[in-house]
């Protein structure tokens, strides 16, 4: 079992920023989106015992702020549960699992790696590629995304009666050229050869397993999580158990998982830049009062 090592707690001037669901590091930065928000959570490497500040990445579609009630905050929400680098600048994509959660956005990177406000940001309309997939996946739910070659690699999360886990592939040239030209994306983005493909992930303690993230590493391979978690349903949070991490192939299989020693549900990977084999880890304890944790680990290839 693979033990964790804890870095920090993500604390915000407002808050906690509960609910984290993807993290990048860029630099000296982490970036984290949160399921919940519409902003990202901007932390420091030089000072982990800094709060982190917010980025908005979601402004016409959404009130300036979210409902304070869970309830109503989750009917509403956009449920980004993606963050990614691409094309220079940070990727943040939603789960789809509702009508109302189809909206991302690409944010622009200065050459440090730091958002400058004056950069370009925009909406990212999924609506039309996630229609199509839902004729093929009913209970759709992306979690993670990675590049692989010539491949950029969504993850939906099989925690549906279905339990269904696949990756889905996407053209990335054609994908950067959509971000480019500010066009929504649509089926069109899918690669010709069979895009979408499903995976056995088998069970933790009875529980099934299912994909929560993945990252890109070398020779166009991929570090995925997945969680154990007592529900069958992609709106209903249930009872965490357990967690894995994984590697897939460069030919999109799954060639081994090991278990994690994750007090709550883990719902970010990213490396650790200049530490071979090391990954950040974040979690979502499913509480809004209760702030989402770093955490490194070591996974060796």
């Amino acid at each position: 079992m693979i033990e964790l090592v804890k870095f920090r707690t993500f604390l915000l001037a407002s808050g906690p920023l509960s609910a984290g669901s993807g993290i990048v590091q860029v630099g000296t930065h982490l970036y984290v989106v949160a399921d919940d928000e519409l902003h990202l959570g901007v932390f420091s490497l030089n000072g982990p015992e800094l709060p982190g500040t917010r980025l908005r990445v979601l402004e016409r579609e959404f009130p300036a702020e979210l409902p304070a009630d869970p309830t109503a905050r989750k009917k509403i929400k956009p449920d980004l549960e993606v963050l990614t680098l691409l094309n220079g600048g940070l990727l943040a994509l939603p789960s789809g699992s509702k009508p109302n959660r189809t909206l991302g956005a690409w944010i622009r990177l200065t050459a440090p790696g730091e958002v400058d406000p004056a950069q370009t940001r925009r909406t990212v309309v999924c609506t039309p590629l996630y229609q199509k997939l839902l004729g093929e996946i009913p209970d759709l739910n992306i979690e993670g995304a990675a590049i692989s070659g010539s491949v950029f690699r969504l993850f939906h999360r099989g925690n549906s009666k279905s339990g269904r886990n696949c990756t889905i592939d996407l053209d990335l040239t054609r994908l950067v050229q959509a971000l480019k030209h500010d066009a929504d994306l649509g089926e069109s983005l899918l690669t010709s050869r069979t895009p979408i493909r499903d995976h056995s992930l088998g069970e933790l303690r009875g529980v099934p397993l299912s994909f929560t993230d993945a990252c890109a590493i070398a020779d166009e391979r991929t570090v995925f999580i997945a969680a154990a978690e007592a529900t069958d349903s992609t709106y209903d949070d249930g009872q965490y158990v357990g967690a894995v991490v994984g590697l897939l192939g460069s030919d999109g299989n799954v060639q081994r998982t090991e278990e994690l020693r994750c007090p709550f549900k883990p719902e970010g990977v990213w490396p650790v830049s200049g530490k071979p084999d090391t990954y950040w880890l974040v979690t979502d304890a499913d509480d809004v009062g209760r702030a989402s944790e770093l955490f490194q680990f070591t996974f060796r290839i």
